[in-house]
């Protein structure tokens, strides 16, 4: 049997969630069929006080596009796979594990150890090296679940492989090692490696681009660098709260050519680009480059530029092919399309039976459910 971390990458991802109140703590057992609830509201708390996301209501329906459905590696798939008996729940570890995501540092949202600490025994998988699995914690202690290639991520061909080499998170790496994801593969997160100390001013990172505190890891000279976190105002490299002191954000020019730590905006207050309105990466409100205010990110109308950010990415996409680039609902699965950008964000793809022809059909990703 062995576990595996509920890690905050699982924040991409799920079926349409219920309201949680995510006000509270977890003081008892979690029951599997409301893990995917507690788990999304806690990731929620997390990831708007650190400024990951705008706010609530957004990274409810943002996750909710992503991990929590039936696909390779998601917890949509391992809470099917509980169901089916070839992973163990422990439900009090869950609550344990609910309460330290919600608490978690914002420095570590990537994948933090001090939330691993606490989640490592919320599932076990029982399958053998060699096993067919969509999921690390399917497979046996010291294992992890190979992904498929990059042509066949959406794929549930997984299968379960010794770790020590190659992992995905540290439980699968020897003793005294821990799984480095500076050193990705295509089928893994990272490698296991020795660990190194967090890196001093001027000084090579650790392990995972690890630095002391008041530093982060720069790697614009080619060697990852320790280097003084930004000030307002200064240069920065890393979109999101990575680089900038505490309370800031790095925020991205709207051509996407530099970004410069500052402030985050709230809606109706005063904005100099996109990405400072709500959060750099993932954000319901935008900068409206006349009034320069924070706005509703548009569903539909003229987009607030051509970038990604240009309209609610929920449920818009910005048609570039118009005279003036108009925000425009994607197409509903089965429905025609030309490009996979107007099937969503949530994996769905537009299918061509030839090649050749410019239109196709939406469809969505296969199904990891047993």
């Amino acid at each position: 049997m062995r576990s595996r971390r509920l890690g905050l990458a699982m924040v991409i991802a799920c079926v349409p969630l219920a309201a949680c109140d995510s006000s509270r703590g977890n003081s008892g057992p979690v029951p599997i069929d409301r893990l995917v609830d507690e788990l999304t509201s806690a990731q929620c708390e997390l990831l708007v006080r650190c400024h990951f996301v705008s706010d609530q209501a957004f990274c409810r329906g943002w996750i909710g596009l992503f991990d929590m459905k039936d696909r390779f590696n998601s917890l949509g798939a391992i809470v099917g796979r509980v169901h089916a008996g070839t992973i163990h729940y422990d439900d009090v570890a869950a609550s344990a594990c609910l309460d330290a995501v919600r608490s978690g540092a914002c420095e570590e949202v990537s994948g933090s150890t001090a939330i691993s600490a606490p989640c490592d025994k919320v599932f076990a998988g029982s399958i053998a090296d060699g096993g067919q699995c969509v999921a690390d914690v399917e497979c046996s202690a010291g294992s992890f679940c190979s992904r498929p290639g990059a042509q066949g991520v959406q794929a549930c061909s997984g299968t379960c492989m010794t770790g020590g080499i190659r992992c995905n998170t540290d439980s699968q790496c020897g003793s005294g090692q821990v799984c480095d994801l500076a050193a990705y593969t295509e089928t893994t997160n990272g490698s296991c490696a020795t660990p190194t100390p967090p890196g001093a001013a001027n000084q090579a990172c650790g392990t995972n681009h690890r630095c002391q505190p008041g530093l982060y890891c720069t790697t614009s000279s080619g060697t990852p660098t320790c280097v003084p976190l930004g000030q307002a105002g200064q240069p920065c490299e890393f979109s999101g709260v990575g680089g900038c002191a505490p309370g800031l954000i790095c925020a991205f020019d709207d051509q996407g050519q530099s970004a410069t730590c500052m402030a985050p905006a709230a809606k109706g207050q005063p904005c100099q680009v996109r990405a400072q309105c709500g959060a750099p990466l993932f954000s319901s409100i935008v900068c409206d480059e006349v009034q320069h205010v924070c706005v509703d990110a548009p569903t539909s109308g003229p987009c607030v530029g051509t970038g990604f950010t240009s309209c609610n990415f929920l449920s818009a996409y910005c048609d570039l092919s118009q005279p003036t680039p108009t925000c425009k609902p994607y197409a509903a699965i089965g429905a025609s399309c030309m490009t996979d950008h107007e099937c969503g964000v949530s994996g769905a793809r537009c299918g061509k039976a030839d090649p050749a022809s410019p239109v196709g059909s939406c469809q969505e990703p296969s199904s990891c459910m047993p």
